[in-house]
């Protein structure tokens, strides 16, 4: 005779473990084959097998369902542990309120809290049921948790507290029945030293920023690579966060580990509404990195032409070098940005600075091939014979990489075509221009 217990498991025709013969039975028909099943057990649910592992883990498979009628008659009348282990599942662990709070089921949560279920027993990852709950974003079982008064500031092994998941998540409704519980606003995950603060500004979630900036979230606290929140709002281009943050005093200019400031990677990122904020708020437009990158470098390299004027009507210092020497400029030039160009050129940038290899501007136009960029240089003043640390002219690279028309720009670059140029920067009014091109003219310097 088979024992009531293994009609739940198998059917007598199929000759597979008991596991899988569950699994199968199971997968098409839902709670009607385990209803049926739960009614015929006689054994006892909580008992061990030799390895001291629960026998039959019929409750789990019931709460895995959703099948609520069942778990409560598996708690009531056939003596299920709530708290038994998915001791078949060697890698999470889970408990049927770990299972049930990660999908959601409400009334399955409630009947295992009911049997005194263990509201702070996590699984092998240190997640607990409310850690679940508020990461999938169901409001109504974390209040059922809530209710319970677990901690709620356990955290994962991974340091993610409720209130974080909630920051991660985007769920303002959870963070704020958290808040309610007095999750801890300033608690910082362990991988990367993250707050909820940090997580919500990095996610672009404003309302869960004010909620916590309400609660005194700390503006100023870094994560582990000296990101401030104001940081990930500039980064992200996430301007009303931004604002929020500035209007509770963030600093303006504090700068990560890397000596980025928010202005920095708001240049970077091309956010032309966030550095205008910034620099109402008076950040430091000529702050550099650790590598000597401004925000005016950051706007030159990537062509963002709008943030490259607003910055120079801050007085950005044009002249201003990375720690190889490159100037906005040499910049402009490199990624073939004309109209940057120009405009660095109309603020007096040093048309023939050079970086620490001695290139020029000119240099990089040349073994770029970036025709329109050297004819814009030369008519400014630039050095055609000019040479680099090695000995290279602009022509000399131009010619070795094949660079064809710049090479015709330069040939040409002759008596008539400086003579045009002097007349164009009389016309523009720009006079230091135009007594250099004619010095340069007279002694057959360039």
């Amino acid at each position: 005779m088979i024992t009531p217990i293994f009609l739940f498991l198998a059917s007598s025709a199929d000759q597979v473990a008991p596991k899988n013969r569950f699994l199968a039975a199971t997968k098409d028909d839902g709670c009607v084959r385990i209803h049926e099943s739960v009614k015929a057990i006689t054994v006892d649910l909580n008992e061990k097998d030799k390895d001291h592992k629960i026998k039959y883990q019929v409750l789990l498979r019931a709460v895995k369902k959703n099948c609520t009628e069942d778990v409560h008659t598996l708690l009531t009348t056939k003596n299920a542990d709530p708290n038994v282990s998915d001791e078949s599942d060697d890698i999470y662990g889970d408990t049927p309120l770990t299972l049930a709070a990660s999908e959601g089921y409400l009334e399955v949560v409630k009947a295992l809290l009911e049997h005194k279920a263990d509201v702070e027993k996590a699984n092998n990852f240190g997640w607990t049921p409310l850690t679940l709950a508020t990461s999938g974003g169901y409001l109504e079982v974390a209040k059922a948790l809530l209710a319970l008064k677990p901690d709620v500031n356990k955290a994962n092994i991974y340091g993610d507290t409720p209130l974080i998941l909630a920051a991660i998540r985007g769920h303002l409704n959870i963070a704020k029945a958290l808040l309610e519980h007095k999750a801890d606003v300033n608690k910082a995950n362990d991988d990367g030293g993250r707050t909820p603060l940090i997580e919500a500004a990095d996610g672009g979630y404003l309302d869960i920023v004010k909620e916590l900036l309400k609660r005194k979230a700390d503006v100023e606290k870094v994560d582990d690579y000296g990101w401030t929140p104001l940081i990930y709002a500039a980064s992200g281009g996430y301007l009303d966060i931004a604002k929020e943050l500035l209007k509770r005093n963030a600093d303006v200019d504090k700068a990560n580990n890397g000596g980025s400031t928010p202005l920095i990677f708001a240049a970077r990122g091309g956010y032309l509404d966030i550095v205008k904020e910034l620099l109402k708020r008076n950040a430091d437009v000529n702050k550099t990195s650790n590598d000597g990158d401004t925000a005016l470098n950051w706007a030159a390299i990537r062509g963002y032409l709008d943030i490259v004027k607003e910055l120079l009507k801050r007085n950005a210092d044009v002249e201003k070098t990375d720690n190889n020497g490159r100037t906005p400029l040499i910049w402009a030039a490199i990624g073939e940005h004309l109209k940057v160009l120009k405009e660095l050129l109309k603020y007096g940038a040093d048309v023939n600075k050079a970086n620490n290899n001695g290139d020029t501007p000119l240099i990089f136009a040349a073994r770029g091939g970036y025709s329109d960029i050297a004819k814009d240089l030369l008519e400014h003043g630039a050095c055609v014979n000019k040479k680099n640390e090695n000995g290279k002219k602009a022509l000399a690279l131009a010619t070795v990489n094949g660079n064809g028309n710049v090479m015709k720009v330069l040939n040409e670059w002759g008596v008539q075509a400086r003579f045009n140029a002097l007349m164009l920067a009389v016309w523009h009014g720009r006079f230091k221009v135009f007594f250099k091109l004619l010095l340069d003219l007279i002694l057959f310097r360039c």
